[in-house]
């Protein structure tokens, strides 16, 4: 756990520890809600993996959550089915 603390514009940092983790580039949106009286923050992930000249490419300019073994290990499955 790392301790942060609200700037006088109301905004907080993330460690770069974290965002290294996550993936957090600038301009990820983020999802911000209330749970159980904790605030919960989510990065929100908007495009697509598609096909682009044999190449499959993320067509969002958020981070992808997967890493490339997953992926490559998901198209190997779907060749195979």
């Amino acid at each position: 756990m790392q301790t942060v603390q609200i700037d006088r514009f109301g905004r907080i940092l993330i460690p770069k520890s974290i965002r290294e983790e996550l993936n957090l580039v600038p301009n990820t949106t983020l999802e911000l809600r209330l749970v159980d009286g904790d605030i919960a923050i989510h990065p929100r992930l908007s495009g697509e993996i598609r096909k682009e000249n044999g190449v499959y490419v993320w067509t969002g300019a958020d981070p992808i959550e997967k890493s490339l073994d997953d992926l490559i290990q998901e198209t190997r499955a779907e060749r195979n089915t």
